[in-house]
């Protein structure tokens, strides 16, 4: 934080100048002694901001490193100050990446309590912008993984996907599966590169995400089957219609009708993303990939199911897919405290107990 008689000033680095209103009124860069100046200025208060060279980190500012890159300054008429100086430290290599691949069990594109890494997956790190390999390493027996002393700048991360595993997650989707691109500023840390992978038994997945329908590259389902859901009461995180196929063509989103694998990539990304705050729209997620799970075959549609609330505690798929579908009709957005959320919970429930029981032949 203090100049020593050895440290020199950076060049090149870009200085901007802010009047009190926060409009930018001038732009200079610093010169061969890292010195800067604005002249001809008014009475009044300036901010003075400095864009970080890549791979410094800030050790000193005028007004202190609270507001690092940054410096107020108030100027009287004729004064000159020439003491808003900014120090930096060349810190190459202090970002980080990771930091977990993981078995995704219920295959909701989140990770949920009870849910454990995935150990021995080889992770990879690319440079985005050449295209180089940087370095390659191995989850632990967590399933975490991290790169170290990474300088600013663009990152590809692979995982190669393990042997009886697809992909149900990744930073950036599963449109792109097993990759994803984080950007590091300087001295950044990201530790939410995380990807989640299903189990795969003869190339059906355990659980309700579309990625088994597409396993090893041979898809198990046709656009007859995504047809089925235009009969449904699908629906968003706000309870509007989420309806993705086209009755009248089969289309998946009217649009895929030569495109599977775009189609399941589209309605994967669907089933990832639902939240708590609305029931329905978790029902409605449930309810589809169930569906789909019977037209695959991962179970009969007499198939007996267990749910709280029938009589008697059993319903045929079939039927459940009905009770479920009646249930969005009458409420399609249900927050906490609304009278059918916990009746639509109940449903949903059912549904993921029954794919998580019959899902494997």
């Amino acid at each position: 934080g203090v100049q020593d008689t050895a440290e020199v000033g950076l060049t090149n680095v870009v200085v901007v100048l802010y009047n009190a209103a926060g409009t930018a009124i001038a732009t200079n860069s610093t010169g061969a002694n890292g010195t800067y100046t604005f002249g001809n200025l008014v009475a009044g208060t300036y901010k003075v901001a400095v864009a970080p060279p890549l791979n410094y980190g800030p050790t000193f500012d005028a007004d202190g490193l609270a507001t690092a890159n940054n410096a107020t300054v108030t100027v009287t008429w004729g004064e000159a100050r020439l003491n808003v100086d900014f120090g930096y430290v060349y810190t190459p290599g202090s970002g980080r990446i990771g930091d977990l691949v993981w078995v995704d069990k219920n295959s909701n594109g989140q990770r949920d309590g009870g849910e454990t890494g995935l150990p021995n997956a080889t992770v990879r790190l690319y440079n985005q912008t050449t295209g180089a390999l940087l370095s390659t390493t191995a989850t632990d027996s967590n399933g975490a993984y991290q790169f170290t002393a990474l300088p600013a700048g663009s990152y590809v991360v692979t995982v190669a996907s393990p042997a009886g595993y697809t992909p149900t997650s990744d930073l950036d989707g599963v449109r792109t599966p097993n990759t994803t691109v984080v950007v590091l500023a300087n001295g950044q840390v990201r530790l939410d590169a995380d990807f989640g992978y299903m189990i795969t038994v003869n190339g059906k997945g355990i659980g309700s995400s579309p990625g088994f329908w597409s396993h090893n590259g041979t898809s198990q389902i046709t656009p007859n089957d995504l047809a089925v859901l235009s009969a449904l009461k699908l629906v968003d995180d706000n309870g509007a219609d989420a309806d993705w196929v086209d009755p009248t063509t089969g289309a998946f989103g009217g649009a895929y009708s030569k495109d599977l694998g775009t189609a399941l990539s589209d309605f994967s990304n669907y089933e990832a993303k639902s939240t708590a705050i609305n029931m329905a729209s978790q029902l409605s997620r449930q309810l589809a990939a169930f569906v789909l799970d019977l037209r695959v075959g991962q179970f009969p549609s007499t198939q007996l199911m267990n749910c709280s609330v029938v009589a008697g505690g059993k319903i045929t798929a079939a039927d459940l897919i009905t009770l479920a579908n009646n249930a969005l009709l009458v409420d399609t957005f249900t927050p906490t405290g609304d009278v059918n959320r916990a009746y639509q919970e109940a449903i949903k429930n059912a549904l993921e107990s029954g794919y998580m029981t019959y899902g494997v032949k």
